[in-house]
């Protein structure tokens, strides 16, 4: 959710002074939901554009790991599409409590099967 990074000249972000030296602490927290950017930060909205999407990182500190992760949800959500009609959350969510990543370690939920896929 955070990264810091030493300054190695005097430059300026968003109109605050930042000395040779100093440590910059940029906050991934708000991301794809930077209010700055977006109108309707808070609301999802699958057709928003643009939308350049944070997750994976960005140019050399690009994630090894995307495309792998693109697949598994791909498919995840494709086999949704075809033997569910729906889901509910059946527990209490619990949140990854980290200065490092975002999420939740606990969602509970259980799947509506769509019965004509099964027989």
């Amino acid at each position: 959710m955070h990264f810091g990074r030493t300054a190695i000249a005097d430059t300026e972000i968003a109109g605050h002074p930042v000395a040779a030296g100093e440590i910059v602490t940029l906050w991934l927290s708000s991301a794809n939901r930077d209010d700055t950017v977006f109108a309707d930060p808070d609301r999802f909205d699958l057709r928003r554009t643009p939308n350049k999407h944070l997750a994976f990182g960005y140019g050399p500190h690009y994630c090894v790991g995307a495309q792998l992760a693109r697949i598994e949800i791909a498919e995840l959500l494709s086999a949704l599409r075809k033997y569910a009609t729906g889901f509910e959350v059946v527990g209490e969510p619990r949140r990854i409590h980290s200065n490092f990543l975002t999420g939740y370690s606990t969602l509970p939920v259980r799947f509506v099967p769509d019965t004509a896929e099964l027989y």
